[in-house]
């Protein structure tokens, strides 16, 4: 190789290697895209984040529901996800389900990721009683009536607030982060 070959071969490591650097945190992980949710699910009303997941709220006071979306980029279903992230949606799927079941009784939490109309990962929790609209058919397609005057503010709060308090993540057990990243 000739003295030109050399000097570019360390040009191009020193760049990967300042690259690798400019990206890295202080905590020693590499900087990662900001996370995007598709138009759909930005339509929706931001809870807060947990581990994993961002929670979301649909605005439907006759089924109370909120999605869980893995804040993984240009993931579109369960299978994509790492073992460790699948495990951890698992945790936070249980827990969601608790906290909806403790905030609005009901007789049946109904749980699905289907993603053919909404191209990204996202888990619906749904609350479903035996006096709902639509019971005991499904859900999809029907007009709900949405939250009226400051109630889905309050919602919103009680889901954050019971959210960090059923949490095992040190990370979460902050208070609720209302602002989209």
């Amino acid at each position: 190789m000739g003295r030109s070959c050399w000097f570019f071969l360390f040009a191009a490591l020193a760049i990967i290697l300042l690259l690798l650097v400019l990206r890295t945190r202080k905590d020693g992980k590499i900087f990662e895209e900001p996370f995007n949710c598709v138009p759909a699910l930005q339509a929706k009303d931001f809870v807060l984040d947990l581990r994993l997941c961002r929670v979301l709220l649909e605005d439907n006071a006759d089924y109370p529901w909120i999605f869980l979306v893995p804040r993984r980029n240009g993931v579109a279903n369960l299978l994509q996800l790492s073992i460790e992230d699948r495990l951890q949606l698992m945790r936070e799927m249980a827990m969601a389900g608790n906290v909806m079941r403790q905030l609005f009784p009901c007789d049946q939490i109904n749980v699905a990721m289907i993603g053919n109309k909404t191209p990204q990962l996202h888990v619906h929790v749904i609350c479903r009683r035996t006096t709902d609209p639509a019971w005991p058919d499904t859900v999809w397609g029907r007009k709900g009536t949405p939250y009226k005057g400051e109630e889905k503010e309050k919602v919103l709060k009680s889901l954050a607030t019971a959210l960090l308090e059923q949490s095992t993540d040190p990370d979460n057990r902050q208070s609720p982060r209302h602002d989209r990243h």
